[in-house]
């Protein structure tokens, strides 16, 4: 009996292996791309905003030659100022002492604890002057859209006005990695936006975390504009309050001076480049504020240890920060505002007319909240080696 047989060509059967090597070759590739990626996207500094150019000196009114660029050096901290200026002078760091305490210090013989009076009485005067309709949103297609994790606003406060979003549903587990993650995100939209239309050069970032505090919706986002022209109504107020101060201190810088006047009274923190402080003249409860020269990844950590303070510490969970100008070619710092909002399942609002019209009232001791900062870097930031 014959057994008939197709031939069997070895030309399709090594083409057959060469794909089957191809196809291994490639998966392996572009597992090791992902890899790479991750681990170098995982463990990269976060870089400066070195493109935008935002408003600087050539914008300072003639009676000001030159302000002097932020300095993050505090030079007299609370215990400089006890030993030096406030001998024999023994009471608890609490809000309500301070009165008694510049009366004490008043009376001190040295000079230069009569000049850090006088940069106390300055500052607070300014700082004081500068403290005097939400829609919810629908997402549609942006320009710039196409970034990963960007979505736009349909209601705009500008022409370059979109949404940073984490994957992550809730927003009291963001975590420092995530956070660090978002402020990169939001760099590279900057920058794209710049691109776009180079006459916009101002960045903003504005978080708002859970209802209570006013955000649209409970999944975590924040809201990052770029601004052309000038800084927005907030933060041009701050720049006229510090031009007239450095006017009248011959171009000293006002949130230098607003950093060491803290660190004295033991209400600032430093972090590398970056410092918070526990403010003395607040706006809202648990007023926190964060200065660098530039944005840096200090500042942006240091912004995490503050919230994780408020939210994981002290159990304070709706909050608004406001983040500007966020460039390096300012006159002003990059500044960050953070506020508690009040209790997540309230239904009293966390602002009434004596603080929309009137003064505000520290019901709030600055020294508890910086005392918890302080715990929070300890626990928080990683340890050398």
């Amino acid at each position: 009996m014959k057994i008939s047989y197709s031939p069997i060509h070895t030309s399709h059967m090594v083409g057959h292996r060469r794909q089957k090597y191809l196809l291994y070759i490639g998966l392996i590739l572009i597992i090791l791309v992902v890899l790479i990626l991750y681990y170098f996207g995982a463990n990269r500094e976060l870089e400066n905003l070195t493109v935008l150019g935002g408003i600087g000196s050539e914008n300072l009114s003639a009676e000001i030659s030159a302000i002097e660029p932020y300095d993050n050096s505090v030079k007299f901290d609370s215990q400089w100022l006890k030993k030096n200026c406030l001998q024999g002078f023994n009471v608890t760091d609490e809000v309500g002492n301070i009165g008694k305490l510049v009366d004490a210090w008043k009376n001190a013989p040295r000079r230069d604890c009569s000049q850090v009076l006088n940069w106390f009485e300055a500052c607070i005067q300014f700082f004081t002057s500068c403290n005097q309709s939400v829609h919810r949103f629908n997402v549609h297609i942006h320009c710039l859209a196409h970034m990963i994790n960007t979505m736009s606003n349909t209601f705009k406060v500008e022409k370059f006005h979109s949404l940073i979003i984490w994957r992550r549903h809730n927003p009291l587990e963001i975590n420092e990695e995530e956070l660090l993650d978002a402020m990169e995100t939001a760099q590279k939209w900057f920058h794209r936006a710049h691109q776009y239309d180079e006459q916009y050069t101002i960045p903003h970032i504005y978080l708002d975390i859970l209802p209570r505090a006013s955000a649209s919706q409970v999944h975590p986002h924040f809201h990052v504009a770029l601004a052309r022209d000038h800084y927005y109504a907030r933060w041009a107020h701050f720049q006229v309050s510090a031009m007239k101060y450095s006017a009248n201190h011959d171009g000293e810088n006002y949130f230098s001076a607003l950093n060491r006047i803290h660190s004295a009274l033991g209400l600032s923190v430093q972090h590398g480049n970056a410092s918070v402080i526990a403010s003395v003249t607040p706006a809202a409860p648990y007023e926190i504020y964060l200065f660098s020269k530039t944005p840096c990844k200090d500042l942006f950590q240091l912004l995490y240890y503050s919230i994780a303070a408020l939210r994981d510490d002290m159990e304070l969970y709706a909050m608004s920060a406001g983040m500007g100008p966020l460039t390096d070619q300012s006159d002003l710092p990059a500044i960050i505002r953070l506020v508690y909002r009040g209790p997540a399942e309230a239904r009293r609002a966390d602002i009434d007319s004596l603080m929309l019209f009137g003064t505000v009232n520290v019901n709030v001791d600055p020294y508890t909240v910086i005392k918890s900062i302080k715990q929070s870097i300890a626990k928080r930031r990683p340890k050398p080696g």
